[in-house]
């Protein structure tokens, strides 16, 4: 019964916070999955930010992703770029314009602090973040996470360095998700 409860709970508030979300994307005049289009290229690393990463994190074929993508760049939300190491490989950069406008529908900062501020909300993120991990391991879902909390993130005396890729790292890149991601042992505490 309490597992339940918990799958009702997590059901009901992504469901609240996807009809916010949606209604962000009517105000832009775009369609919700471009709206999710954006919103997940704010919040990706470079390692992330290809048609097939979109894809794969939003759980959408690569059609319509293609299609979005298209539009999108069309009215000058994103551009395509070409990977300077790998000429096979696009990279899809938000435009100023984009940026701008996903500030101005962000999700409520009410909702933000409003979490904050909940007793145990460190604890319980933790709880989500190992479920989240065993339910992608046990439905083969791609990883994705947040760098920081990575397996590959290594500190070292200049900052951070991707272990899988050997690539020095911006600090604020440790913030953004990554495709690429693999829980770090401290999540396996659990």
């Amino acid at each position: 019964m309490k597992s339940s409860l918990l799958l009702t709970l997590i059901e009901r508030f992504g469901n609240l916070l996807r009809n916010e979300l949606r209604s962000n994307a009517v105000k832009l005049n775009i369609q919700p999955v471009q709206f999710d289009i954006l919103l997940y290229l704010s919040r990706c690393n470079r390692y992330s930010d290809t048609p097939l990463a979109v894809a794969q994190y939003l759980g959408i074929t690569k059609g319509t992703i293609s299609q979005s993508i298209k539009l999108l760049e069309q009215r000058g939300f994103l551009e395509k770029l070409q990977d300077k190491k790998d000429k096979r490989i696009i990279h899809l950069a938000l435009s100023p314009t984009a940026r701008k406008l996903l500030e101005t529908v962000a999700l409520s900062t009410d909702l933000t602090e409003l979490v904050d501020k909940q007793p145990g909300s460190d604890k319980l993120a933790q709880g989500l973040q190992a479920l989240l991990h065993a339910y992608q391991q046990e439905s083969g879902q791609q990883g994705f996470g947040v760098c920081r909390d990575c397996r590959y993130n290594t500190t070292v005396d200049k900052g951070f360095v991707c272990g899988l890729t050997k690539e020095a790292l911006q600090p604020y890149e440790i913030q953004l998700i990554c495709r690429e991601y693999l829980p770090s042992a401290s999540l396996n505490r659990f």
